[in-house]
């Protein structure tokens, strides 16, 4: 999982290059497993068996945000959904910023050499960050760079991954 200060690191930067458009979606998916794993943790999973439940989870991402939502215990189709710009933004980076990073690590791509669209695959993927900040703070919760313990994460009773699994990824 993405370390904190390296995903606050490559998000504060303003660069504009196919370089940093794959570092900032690599830490965009990295900051959704780091509220993932927030999830699991007020779950009562112990702290390492959250990381490595984290490392053996992949699911398309659209299941993994809906997951995200359910385990964080947030209406996602009546409440997040109806958040802010947060719906046209999950959309976007779903369909447009997560292609063309396919794209680029398949292979399909070399490298995207047009300024503009870097430009807005790089604002896209910064925006949809921001927007489920915004939304956790008007809902007064923690951000996702807090730790798991302001969240309400306590003394785990899970131990297993696959209890972890069993019980609460595929569910």
């Amino acid at each position: 999982m993405i370390e904190l200060s390296k995903c606050k690191t490559i998000l504060e930067q303003k660069n504009i290059s196919d370089e940093y458009f794959i570092k900032l979606h690599i830490t965009l998916e990295g900051y959704l497993k780091r509220l993932l794993f927030i999830g699991l943790r007020t779950k009562d999973v112990q702290y390492k068996t959250a990381q490595e439940s984290i490392t053996k989870y992949h699911e398309i991402l659209p299941n993994m945000i809906s997951k995200i939502w359910l385990i964080l215990g947030i209406d996602y189709k009546n409440d997040l959904l109806k958040f802010g710009k947060y719906k046209i933004l999950e959309e976007y980076v779903l369909n447009f910023t997560s292609k063309y990073r396919n794209y680029r690590v398949h292979g399909i791509y070399d490298e995207i050499k047009d300024h503009e669209l870097l430009r807005c695959l790089i604002l896209i993927d910064k925006a949809f960050i921001n927007e489920i900040e915004k939304y956790l703070k008007t809902k007064k919760m923690p951000s996702a760079f807090d730790e798991p313990k302001k969240w309400g994460a306590k003394v785990s009773k899970i131990k297993s991954v696959d209890d972890v699994f069993n019980n609460i990824l595929e569910t």
